[in-house]
């Protein structure tokens, strides 16, 4: 007779208990093999990274509800029906939906502000006019892509209930992005590739643009309109 070992489970469909993982079994009984199941606990390592995935799937389902339906309207309830997850599985990683709108609003912010960083680092990426064309172009690549994280920001600013952490990171944000922005505009018109003007009125104008095609991205009525290129922008600023 063929020897199993504890915890093997034969029967069709059968759910492994928590914390454990089902792992075939192959064992011999005479001339043939039975492929069984054998349950062991997880590993701590498999266990955090259940609640990394699990904790991204609730992030991704909040950013798509904020988005649309911006910070006051949307509800703990929204996010575990757009998650297809339990109420209270949700809290377990959030408290509060204000926790959730602050994890998004200071990934948003993070990645915008990287961008803008090694945009202004990377001189060597061309000249100031060229840096700029490049910046607009990552821009709007991310608008494209995914323009859920631009309209965090903007139902942010929009909101005036949002919590207070998130009040401070979005006015850093704003004055560090458009003090920058307006510095690399100095220097494309220091080069001569952007005509005189005052420089933080066209960064004002510009990133301005980008929020705005953030927002028509999530109307289904105008994702078939072409995207404006970089140089469409670019070319408002040129002589």
């Amino acid at each position: 007779m063929g020897r199993h070992l504890p915890w093997v489970q034969t029967s069709v469909g059968f759910k492994p208990p928590t914390g454990c993982v089902q792992k075939s079994v192959l064992t011999m009984t005479g001339q043939s093999f039975i492929i069984s199941s054998e349950m062991s606990p997880r590993t701590a390592l498999q266990n955090e990274r259940i609640r990394d995935e699990r904790r991204e799937e609730i992030l991704r389902a909040a950013l798509r509800v904020f988005a649309r339906a911006g910070f006051e309207a949307t509800k703990i309830a929204d996010i575990a029906a757009a998650a297809e997850m339990s109420h209270g599985l949700i809290y377990r990683y959030f408290p509060s939906k204000e926790a959730a709108f602050l994890e998004l609003v200071q990934r948003a912010v993070r990645g915008g502000m990287q961008l803008t960083e090694r945009t202004l680092a990377n001189t060597q990426a061309g000249t100031p006019g060229q840096r700029l064309h490049q910046l607009l172009d990552r821009m709007l690549d991310g608008v494209r892509h995914n323009p859920e994280y631009s309209l965090i920001i903007v139902q942010a600013y929009a909101s005036g209930t949002i919590p207070p952490e998130a009040t401070e990171l979005l006015e850093r944000y704003s004055q560090q992005t458009l003090r920058a922005l307006s510095q690399l505009i100095r220097d494309a018109q220091a080069s001569g590739e952007v005509r005189k003007g005052d420089a933080r009125e066209f960064a004002t104008l510009l990133l301005a643009a980008v929020q705005g095609l953030s927002i028509t991205r999530l109307e289904p009525h105008t994702r078939t309109r072409p995207m404006p290129r970089a140089q469409t922008l670019y070319g408002l600023l040129q002589p």
